[in-house]
């Protein structure tokens, strides 16, 4: 965010320009909870994407990897404000 601060200001103006208007888009609430969600997410996906790119891979259990992540997916979109309110508590 320092570095966009500092090509707010530069005399290039389209540099200037993008800088303002990509830190005053990263600011807003919107993105920024977008971006707490996308962390959840990742955090679930990364076990699950590790297993699918070993070299000798048991499909059964990268099934049941998948499958148990398409559950908890399915339950944070059930549940879903009690997921929000469990990722802002924090």
């Amino acid at each position: 965010m320092v570095s966009l601060d500092t090509m707010q200001s530069w005399k290039i103006q389209t540099t200037g320009h993008g800088a303002r208007t990509l830190l005053n888009s990263i600011l807003k609430a919107d993105f920024l909870v977008g971006l707490i969600c996308l962390r959840e997410v990742t955090a679930l996906l990364h076990p699950v994407s590790l297993s699918l790119q070993r070299e000798n891979v048991d499909l059964l259990q990268a099934l049941t990897d998948i499958e148990d992540l398409i559950t908890v997916l399915k339950q944070w979109r059930t549940e879903a404000e009690q997921e929000f309110s469990r990722l802002f508590v924090r």
